[in-house]
């Protein structure tokens, strides 16, 4: 009876290392993301992927929305060399301020377990959806804070709707 539960742990272990593996095996550099600094350069449109580094803020064309990449608010995925249990997940905090001054702070999610809801917000007429986090952890490399980069896409709501 031990040998079928030690079985059964290590099947779940393995398809668990499996699914960790092509879950986070994305890599930034194979998708069409922009890095920014401050702003979007001329021509570039919302609904666009880019990329922005902790701390940094990105500003819309007609500056309407601003969301800084403020913290990480946890990093349990994972690292690659590794075996695990659980694919384990990702989640940023963005302050966000759009249009009347208004300021919230969100928490978006990636990973096992995380559903598109939480790695998606609609918040003040935006939505705001996370693609990706990195860089991916490893075994016996430590992510500094200042490391992360998180790619997004933000899209006007009116401009998606259709009359």
């Amino acid at each position: 009876m031990k040998l079928k539960n030690i079985l059964a742990v290590l099947i779940i272990a393995t398809i668990a290392s499996v699914i960790s593996y092509w879950c986070f095996k994305i890599n930034p550099e194979s998708i069409n993301i922009k890095t920014i600094g401050q702003r979007l350069e001329e021509g570039d449109k919302m609904g666009e992927s880019f990329n922005i580094k902790i701390g940094k803020t990105f500003i819309s064309e007609q500056g309407k929305i601003k969301i800084k990449f403020a913290d990480i608010r946890s990093d349990s995925r994972c690292p690659l060399g590794a075996q695990c249990v659980w694919a384990g997940q990702v989640s940023i905090v963005l302050n966000v301020e759009y249009p009347q001054g208004k300021l919230e702070n969100i928490e978006l999610t990636l990973g096992a377990g995380a559903n598109d809801s939480a790695s998606i917000k609609n918040i003040g007429g935006y939505s705001i959806r996370l693609i990706y986090v990195g860089p991916n952890p490893r075994v016996g490399m430590k992510i500094e804070k200042s490391d992360y980069v998180a790619s997004l896409a933000v899209y006007n709501l009116k401009n998606l709707i259709q009359d």
